[in-house]
């Protein structure tokens, strides 16, 4: 194979990334079993094209040595503990019984099982911090993460939005299912709370490039709006923390947008 043969393992790798961003916060936040063995196959998928691509270019990949020590640290550590367990649960007694460990001299985990499930998911998660930062390198794929993340969390808003105001799960839960804790695809109202505040500062912040750089007023209107849905969910969502949080971010937020257009003369120019 030759290098040209690069590029659309490289496009795949990312691409499988984004939809990770798509479809994790739809998929009941990856807290179904189903769902977190769907995102990680999709993430291994990611990683592998991703390891492809750099062995087809020969080249290694472009991450800091710091952090790829302290990823092997983690992993290597969590490995050990899940194949030297100690216990064993077993569901048809509620129970957890002894089993010998391959190593006595060592610790070992209370569950073999569940930690080797965990360790597997945060294998994937390790690979994909990995692959992040390597492709972040590009202007063009922080931009997709970017709008990508917004984009998707003011979709997550919108559903919230719909169940607060129709008293309905509208979509992906029964009715005997909801309640008025539920957001969205979130059974736990504290992580959807959580989950907006990641995304709505994204949006802001597109919503200040895109004055910063007089983009046209469809542009502006966009980001504007799909910040303003994302943020004034988290008022609809029961979680107090979230709101107190939501709180200290917008106020950080504007200082920041204020001295950084002020700086660029755009409120000095006015709005066009």
């Amino acid at each position: 194979m030759h290098c040209r043969f690069a590029h659309p393992v490289d496009v795949f790798a990312q691409g499988a990334w984004l939809v990770l961003l798509v479809l994790a916060p739809w998929l009941y936040g990856g807290t179904r079993d189903w769902s977190v063995d769907c995102l990680n196959a999709i993430g291994a998928l990611g990683v592998s094209a991703w390891v492809l691509a750099c062995g087809l270019r020969r080249q290694w990949p472009q991450v800091p040595l710091t952090l790829v020590g302290l990823l092997l640290g983690l992993l290597a550590y969590g490995w050990w503990m899940a194949l030297n367990p100690v216990l064993v649960y077993r569901e048809d007694y509620f129970t957890f019984l002894e089993v010998r460990p391959r190593f006595a001299w060592s610790p070992g985990a209370v569950d073999g099982a569940t930690a080797c499930r965990m360790m597997a998911r945060i294998t994937v998660l390790a690979g994909g911090i990995l692959l992040v930062t390597h492709y972040s390198a590009s202007r063009a794929f922080r931009g997709r993460i970017w709008r990508t993340a917004a984009l998707v969390g003011a979709s997550v808003a919108c559903l919230g939005w719909l169940q607060k105001v129709f008293q309905h799960p509208v979509l992906l839960w029964a009715p005997e299912e909801f309640s008025w804790t539920h957001f969205a695809a979130y059974r736990y109202h504290a992580n959807a709370g959580a989950y907006l505040n990641l995304v709505w500062p994204l949006a802001a912040g597109l919503a200040v490039r895109s004055f910063e750089e007089r983009r046209e007023a469809r542009s502006r209107a966009l980001w504007v709006g799909v910040s303003a849905l994302s943020f004034l969910a988290i008022f609809l969502n029961v979680s107090k923390a979230a709101l107190v949080v939501s709180a200290g971010i917008a106020v950080a937020m504007a200082v920041w947008a204020w001295r950084r257009l002020e700086r660029r003369g755009v409120l000095r120019g006015g709005f066009h």
